[in-house]
């Protein structure tokens, strides 16, 4: 029986997954859905609540089941999961839903994610000095696939991403 594999991307904001998920989604060969959770977020009002996050972690996990019950045998989420909580949680209702959880993290330098954030001028929602402290609570946590993005290309480490993906996807097979 094949598995069902949800990938799930976790970095700060600034870090490469919004970028990651458009280099490699026409790239995709069939079975393979993608959420980006900043998508999911914005369906409800932004807020810094408890009940706003979970709301986002349901519909993931919700999303993730509904495409795989249309033969989308794995699902690349990407959100920001700076806690071992949040992570456990999403993960948690991804494997009760079948899924074998792969968690691949992007992290870069304190300079360089001070420089992205500041490119992209999303003071609103996060500075750089939160983007810098979730970007360390990040590269404490434990990943199946790492990678450092700050002196790495972002079609290079879109690459690395996408031949990680499908390698432990064609395991399957």
């Amino acid at each position: 029986m094949k598995s069902h594999y949800a990938f799930i991307i976790n970095s700060a904001p600034g870090v490469g997954k919004s970028t990651i998920l458009k280099n490699i989604h026409s790239r995709l060969p069939d079975g393979f859905a993608m959420i980006d959770g900043d998508d999911v977020g914005r369906v409800v009002p932004y807020q810094k609540s408890l009940s706003w996050l979970n709301v986002i972690q349901d519909n993931i996990a919700d999303c993730c089941n509904n495409f795989s019950q249309y033969d989308y045998e794995n699902c690349i989420v990407s959100f920001v999961f700076p806690t071992h909580e949040r992570l456990n949680r999403l993960s948690g209702m991804l494997s009760d839903r079948g899924f074998r959880i792969k968690h691949i993290i992007l992290d870069c330098s304190d300079d360089e994610i001070t420089k992205r954030i500041m490119v992209r001028n999303t003071s609103k929602i996060i500075n750089a000095e939160q983007a810098k402290n979730i970007n360390r609570q990040i590269k404490n946590l434990s990943a199946d696939y790492r990678i450092d993005t700050t002196e790495t290309a972002a079609d290079r480490v879109s690459d690395l991403v996408f031949d990680y993906i499908l390698e432990v996807a064609s395991e399957n097979h």
